[in-house]
Parts: C-alpha cells; sequence; structure tokens
C-alpha cells in the first residue's frame, strides 16, 4: 500500500499552510469544532434526544454512533496510515489517520439529525452542513489529520448512512418482531462478532474500541427492547420535567460511565481482563441509557408511559 501512503502524507503541505492561520481565537472555535465529534459529546447528546425529544431517532443515532465507531475503527487498523506529523499538531492524537473519525461520525449523526429533523426547522440543514464543514476542518486545522483522512472519512461516513436510512425501517421492523430471548441472542451474538472482525491493526487483541462497541452493542440492544417492552416512557412532558430528567439522567449516566471507569482501573490482570471489564462497563453504560434511567423517569413522574 505504498501507493496509498504517498497519496495521503502528499498532503503535509496542506497542513503545515493551514497551521500558519492560527489565531487563539480561531484555536478556541476549532478545539470547541473537535469537541462536537469526540465521545464525551456522543455520551451526552444522543441521550438527550433519546429521553427528551423523540425516543425513534435517539435510538436510531446510537445505533449510528455504534457503527460508525466500529467501522471507523477497522478501517484505521486495516490500512496502517500516520497521521501528520507531531510538532505541527495543536492537540495529541493517538492510533492511525485514515479515515478520520471526526468526519465520519459527524456525518452521519449531524447529517441524519439534519435530515430527519428538515422539516421541523428550515434553517437546521444549513446549521447541520456547517457544523459537519466546521468539525472536519478542525481535523485540518489542529494538524491531526491528512486530508486525505477527511475526504475519505466524509466518504465512507455518507455511504453508511445512505445505506442506513434505506436498511433501518427493513431491520426495525423484523427487529420489532423478535422475542426478547432472541434479541439477547442477537445482542450477543454481534457482541461476539464485533470482538472477532476487528482489525488487529498491531494492537493486542482485543482491540480496546472493540471491546467498547461489544458492550454497547449488547447493552444498548438489550435495553431497548426491554424498554419498548415494560417500560414505554413517553418523552411528552413539561419543560420542568424535561429538566429534570436530563439532569438526572446524566448525573447518573456520568455516574456509571466514570464510576466503573474509576473502580475498574483499580483491578490490574492483565489486557483480557482489562477488555473484559471494558464490555462490562459499556454494557452497563448501554443498559443506564436505554433502560435503567427511562424506567427511574416513570418511577419519580418525570414521564409518563406511551398509551
Amino acid at each position: 500500500m505504498d501507493f496509498l501512503h504517498d497519496w495521503v502524507v502528499s498532503g503535509t503541505g496542506i497542513v503545515e499552510g493551514i497551521a500558519q492561520w492560527r489565531t487563539p481565537l480561531l484555536n478556541y472555535y476549532f478545539l470547541f469544532a473537535a469537541f462536537l465529534g469526540q465521545e464525551e459529546f456522543f455520551l451526552i447528546a444522543p441521550p438527550a434526544i433519546y429521553w427528551l425529544y423523540n425516543k425513534q431517532v435517539g435510538r436510531r443515532l446510537v445505533y449510528l454512533l455504534m457503527l460508525g465507531a466500529w467501522t471507523n475503527e477497522a478501517f484505521k487498523n486495516f490500512f496502517r496510515l500516520p497521521r501528520p506529523p507531531v510538532e505541527i499538531a495543536l492537540v495529541e492524537e493517538v492510533g492511525y489517520g485514515l479515515p478520520s473519525g471526526h468526519a465520519q461520525l459527524s456525518l452521519m449523526l449531524w447529517g441524519y439529525a439534519g435530515y430527519t429533523l428538515r422539516r421541523t426547522v428550515r434553517w437546521l440543514p444549513a446549521l447541520v452542513l456547517w457544523v459537519i464543514a466546521s468539525i472536519s476542518f478542525s481535523r485540518l486545522y489542529l494538524a491531526v489529520h491528512y486530508p486525505a483522512d477527511v475526504l475519505t472519512g466524509l466518504l465512507i461516513g455518507g455511504l453508511i448512512l445512505g445505506a442506513s436510512l434505506w436498511a433501518e425501517p427493513r431491520l426495525t421492523e423484523w427487529f420489532g418482531r423478535l422475542p426478547s430471548g432472541q434479541v439477547m441472542g442477537l445482542a450477543a451474538a454481534l457482541s461476539v462478532l464485533a470482538l472477532l472482525l476487528m482489525p488487529g491493526g498491531g494492537k493486542p487483541w482485543p482491540v480496546e474500541i472493540a471491546a467498547t462497541e461489544a458492550g454497547l452493542i449488547f447493552g444498548v440492544l438489550v435495553g431497548l427492547d426491554v424498554e419498548r417492552r415494560r417500560v414505554r416512557f413517553a418523552v411528552a412532558g413539561s419543560a420542568l420535567q424535561k429538566i429534570g430528567r436530563y439532569l438526572l439522567g446524566l448525573c447518573l449516566l456520568v455516574l456509571v460511565w466514570a464510576g466503573l471507569r474509576a473502580l475498574f482501573g483499580l483491578i490490574d490482570g492483565g489486557h483480557l481482563i482489562e477488555s473484559g471489564l471494558r464490555v462490562v462497563r459499556y454494557a452497563l453504560i448501554g443498559l443506564t441509557v436505554t433502560w435503567w434511567v427511562p424506567a427511574l423517569f416513570v418511577r419519580m413522574g418525570l414521564a409518563g408511559k406511551e398509551v
């Protein structure tokens, strides 16, 4: 793949040229834009849509997030191409370069949100395009990706988003007819596949992101199924109820996310043990978002039940 390597690194001059434009104000802007494509942002945004606005849109955003994160890491580990020299980077990033995860996920998630809600707010598609462009360009401005990384990320994200929009209604109908036992079996099978099919990229097995996705797949699929059958919380409610929902849900989510990380960090059992604990941690995060927190909303009177 020497030709691919040469094509990617040929963008070094472009990245170095963009670095000459840096100012303190632009630094803050593009650091914020980069945050809109990071795990911490995706930890709080899709759950907010699921808890407060539209359960169907929230579910689909979570599905896209899991699919996008897994495929991006798979491509990265398969191609194993470098990032720009660290000397010109404004922030520290680890891992391989092509394709850009920020570019891919921003197009998939922000693009889906804009497509779904385009009739709700007229100016939303324009805002979504601006956000995707800002996030994608931030990778060049911060000098953590080459132009080829960003373009490839946008291409892959667009292809996956298009395929998802076509396939999702069909898969949702099929998934909705499965009994609980089959849902749990499917979730377990997909989790195992997420671990086994991820290219290693020279890293010890299982790859960290694969363990993350395996846990999320199981927790999210099982949690959504239980919520659909037993909880059935309604997103409608007063402004005060929705504020209470979000604050309570976010506190519990952060508690599970950060608390389990600190707790499991005390266990030193080698890579396999750490990976297994990571699967458990993210499975519990998935269950928290999709099942336990909504059930608590209903119990505390912060949400009613769907009719």
